[in-house]
């Protein structure tokens, strides 16, 4: 403090200047911290995302030039120089096997009342008309009586004669297919598997005309009195 002189004469002290204030200290520890790191996490954040954007579309323009190379990969595959051959349309048909007779659905026989030794021919024509070759067989069907064994049977096949008459008949050409009792035929021959084979056709319209010629054995039993006998004369062929 200083002194001075007043009116009086008498000294007197004179007051301190003021200091300046004291400059106030700046807050210290996280309270300025934090301002700066959070700018810097907004400032990452925004160039993260920029760079993903920019990653995106680097993508997107990657898969686009991918996918416009394979369409003019295949655009020139599909362009390229081509060359067939053709077999024309192939196709498949069945052939097939026909059997026909001049019988007029009329049987050869119906002989009665018979003596021993009786005796009767019947001629018959068989057609094939198939497109396959194949062999027809002969065999007997459904014996029923009991005369069966007293009536032989004599087969022939040649050419020449009909159902309607055997005349013309070419016995001197014919093969003879059984000889034999009607009951044996019947036993041995019952199927196409067992039947008598007649001849094997090659084609269409080929014709054979067999002679069936029977006989009544002259020294049957006297019990075979009104006895009788039945039965079928079946051609098949197969291919």
């Amino acid at each position: 403090m200083g002194q001075s002189q007043g009116a009086d004469g008498e000294d007197r002290q004179q007051p301190a200047p003021a200091l300046p204030p004291a400059p106030q200290p700046l807050p210290e520890g996280p309270a300025t911290r934090p301002t700066v790191r959070v700018t810097r996490r907004i400032r990452w954040a925004r160039t993260a995302r920029r760079i993903g954007r920019r990653a995106d579309l680097l993508s997107l323009a990657v898969l686009a030039g991918i996918v416009g190379s394979g369409f003019l990969v295949e655009q020139t595959t599909n362009a390229a120089f081509s060359a067939t051959t053709t077999n024309g349309t192939n196709s498949w048909a069945s052939g097939t096997v026909s059997l026909t007779d001049d019988d007029s659905a009329v049987a050869m026989f119906s002989a009665s009342p018979l003596a021993p030794g009786a005796s009767a021919s019947h001629c018959i024509q068989v057609t094939y008309g198939g497109s396959l070759p194949s062999a027809i067989r002969l065999y007997a069907s459904g014996l029923t009586g009991t005369l069966g064994p007293d009536l032989t049977l004599l087969v022939q096949q040649s050419t020449g004669g009909s159902f309607a008459d055997c005349t013309g008949f070419n016995t001197g050409a014919a093969t003879t297919l059984y000889s034999g009792t009607v009951s044996a035929l019947a036993a041995a021959s019952s199927s196409y598997a067992t039947g008598v084979t007649c001849w094997s056709a090659s084609g269409a319209g080929q014709s054979r005309v067999l002679k069936f010629t029977w006989t009544l054995n002259p020294a049957v039993a006297n019990s075979q009195q009104g006895a009788s006998a039945s039965v079928g004369f079946v051609w098949e062929a197969q291919s």
